[in-house]
C-alpha cells in the first residue's frame, strides 16, 4: 500500500445494533461511544508523532507482554473505531486517520475489500448478534461502493481511491488499478453465497447480483479491461501484476460459480472461460530458472528498480485470491520458494532482525524498497507483510511458525495495541500512517487462520474491553 502520490481512504457509519435479543439503539450508542473514546489520546497525533509517543513500543529497551489474543481484540477494536468515524460517510472504509505526513485519509477500493472480508467471516461464523452487526457493516459498504461505481471518474471503475464523503478523487495518481474491482467483486460474491445459504435470496438478487448491481458492474468492467496494463498494489509500477491477475482470476472463477447458482448459465460459461484465460496469464509469471513467481511482467511505466524478483505482493495475491488445492495456492512449491527467499533477504538486510531476535523475521515489501512511510530514506518492515507470513504458515498447518510472526507484529505494536503502516528497520518504532486499517485487518485475518477463533465482537460492542497491555518485569 505505498500511496506515494498522495492521499488515503474513507469511511463512516454508525453501528446500530438491531434484531437479535432485542438490542436497543441506546445499547449501540453506548458501545460506539466506548469504541471512539477508548484510546482517544492518539487521535491527534500523526504518523511521525508515533515514533516518540509513549504508545509506540521500543524494541531495544523496555518491558512488554506479547499476547497475540489481546492484540487481536485490540486490532478489532481499532478497526471498528476507524469504521465508525464521524468523519466518514457510512459505508466508507478509512485507510487511516492520518491527514498529513502522510495523508492516507481516503477510501481505497482494494483496502476496503480486504478489510470488509473480515466481516464476511463474522457473517459466516460469528454469534447471532455478531452476524447482525456484520451484515449492517457489509450492507452499508455495498451501498457506498454502489455510489462510487456511478461517479464520473477518470478511469471508470479502475479508480484506486475515492474521497471519504463519497465523491471522486480526480487528482494525479497511479491509475488504473484493476485489482480493486476484482477484490471487491470477490468479497461480495463470498458474501452473496453466505446469504443464499441462509435463504436471503432477495438481498442478493436486488443488491448484489443484478444487471445494475455492484458485483455484475465489476465483472463487466473486468471483462473489458482485465488485460489493460495496471498499476500494482504499491502504486509504483504499471504493467501486468501477479497480485492483480489473481484478483481477476478469483472474480471470474467465483463469479461463474455464483452465476450458476443464480441460474445465469450463459454468463456462467462466459466467466468460466475468462477465468481460464486469466489462469493462463498467471502461469506466465512463473520464472522456472529462478524458481520464483515474478510480481510484475511487461512493465510499461513507473519505477524500474525492482530487480530481485521478490515481493510480498505475490504472497498477498495468494492469500487474498486463492483457494486450497488450486495451482496457485499456499501449497505451491514455487510460491514457497519465493516466501523463503524474501524472508532470508530481510533477515540479512534489516538491522532490527539482528538486534532483536524475538519470534520470527520482521518482513517488508520487497528488497529494493525505499519508501519509509512519508519519504524515501529506505524501506522498513510492514505489519501487513509480517502478518501475511503469519497467515501463510498457519494456512500450511505450520501453526507454530505462523504464531511466531504474529508475535513479531504484536511486539512492535503500540503498548495499547495500535498498529501503524510500518515499523523502523533499525529501532522497531512504528512509523508511517497511524492506525492503518489494513494493518488491523491483516492481523485479524492471520489470527483467524492461526487460531480458528474470531475475536469477541460482542464484548467489544458492550464496552467490556481494555486496550492497555499489562506490563511485567520480564525483560526482553
Amino acid at each position: 500500500m505505498l500511496k506515494i502520490l498522495g492521499n488515503f481512504k474513507k469511511y463512516a457509519f454508525c453501528l446500530i445494533l438491531v434484531g437479535i435479543v432485542s438490542m436497543a439503539a441506546s445499547f449501540w450508542n453506548s458501545a460506539r461511544a466506548s469504541i471512539r473514546s477508548n484510546g482517544a489520546d492518539l487521535q491527534k497525533s500523526n504518523g511521525a508523532d508515533l515514533q516518540k509517543s509513549p504508545h509506540a513500543s521500543s524494541v531495544i529497551s523496555g518491558i512488554k507482554v506479547i499476547d497475540i489474543n489481546l492484540q487481536a481484540d485490540q486490532a478489532l477494536f481499532y478497526l471498528l473505531q476507524n469504521l465508525t468515524s464521524p468523519d466518514v460517510r457510512p459505508g466508507g472504509v478509512m485507510a487511516s486517520p492520518s491527514r498529513t505526513s502522510p495523508d492516507y485519509f481516503s477510501h481505497w477500493v482494494r483496502d476496503a475489500a480486504t478489510t470488509m472480508n473480515i466481516f464476511v467471516t463474522y457473517l459466516e461464523k460469528g454469534s447471532p448478534s455478531e452476524k447482525v452487526v456484520a451484515f449492517k457493516l457489509l450492507s452499508r459498504w455495498v451501498d457506498f461502493e454502489r455510489t462510487l461505481q456511478r461517479l464520473n471518474t477518470m478511469t471508470g471503475l479502475g479508480e484506486p481511491k475515492y474521497n471519504l464523503d463519497g465523491t471522486a478523487f480526480n487528482g494525479p495518481w497511479g491509475r488504473p488499478q484493476t485489482d480493486g474491482p476484482g477484490l471487491r467483486a470477490g468479497v461480495m460474491i463470498r458474501m452473496a453465497k453466505i446469504l443464499l445459504a441462509r435463504g436471503d435470496v432477495s438481498y442478493v438478487r436486488n443488491q448484489l447480483w443484478c444487471n445494475d448491481c455492484v458485483i455484475v458492474r465489476d465483472l463487466e468492467y473486468l471483462r473489458q479491461s482485465w488485460r489493460v496494463p495496471t498499476f500494482d498494489l504499491w502504486e509504483e509500477v504499471q504493467g501486468d501484476h501477479f497480485y492483480s491477475r489473481m484478483a481477476h482470476f478469483r472474480a471470474f472463477y467465483d463469479g461463474a460459480e455464483l452465476a450458476g447458482i443464480m441460474g445465469d448459465v450463459n454468463y456462467k460459461n462466459t466467466l468460466a472461460w475468462l477465468s481460464g484465460l486469466a489462469l493462463d496469464e498467471l502461469k506466465r509469471h512463473v520464472d522456472h530458472s529462478r524458481n520464483l513467481v515474478l510480481p510484475t511482467i511487461n512493465r510499461v511505466a513507473g519505477w524500474d528498480h525492482k530487480q530481485s524478483g521478490l515481493d510480498v505482493a505475490v504472497l498477498l495475491g495468494i492469500l487474498h485470491s486463492s483457494h486450497p488445492g488450486e495451482l496457485f495456492s499456499v501449497g505451491n512449491s514455487v510460491i514457497h520458494s519465493g516466501v523463503q527467499k524474501l524472508e532470508d533477504k530481510f533477515a540479512a538486510s534489516y538491522p532490527l532482525n539482528h538486534s532483536v531476535k524475538i519470534a520470527r523475521t520482521a518482513i517488508g515489501r520487497y528488497p529494493e524498497d525505499v519508501y519509509d512511510g512519508n519519504g524515501f530514506s529506505g524501506g522498513n518492515p510492514w505489519f501487513i507483510a509480517t502478518n501475511a507470513y503469519a497467515e501463510y504458515y498457519c494456512s500450511l498447518g505450520q501453526v507454530g511458525a505462523g504464531k511466531a510472526f504474529l508475535e513479531r507484529s504484536a511486539y512492535h505494536a503500540g503498548r495499547d495495541g495500535r498498529l501503524s503502516e510500518q515499523f523502523n528497520r533499525f529501532n522497531g518504532y512504528m512509523q508511517g500512517a497511524r492506525d492503518l486499517t489494513w494493518s488491523y485487518a491483516s492481523y485479524l485475518s492471520a489470527y483467524i487462520a492461526c487460531t480458528g477463533k474470531l475475536p469477541n465482537l460482542d464484548a467489544i460492542l458492550k464496552g467490556k474491553f481494555k486496550t492497555v497491555r499489562i506490563q511485567t518485569n520480564h525483560k526482553k
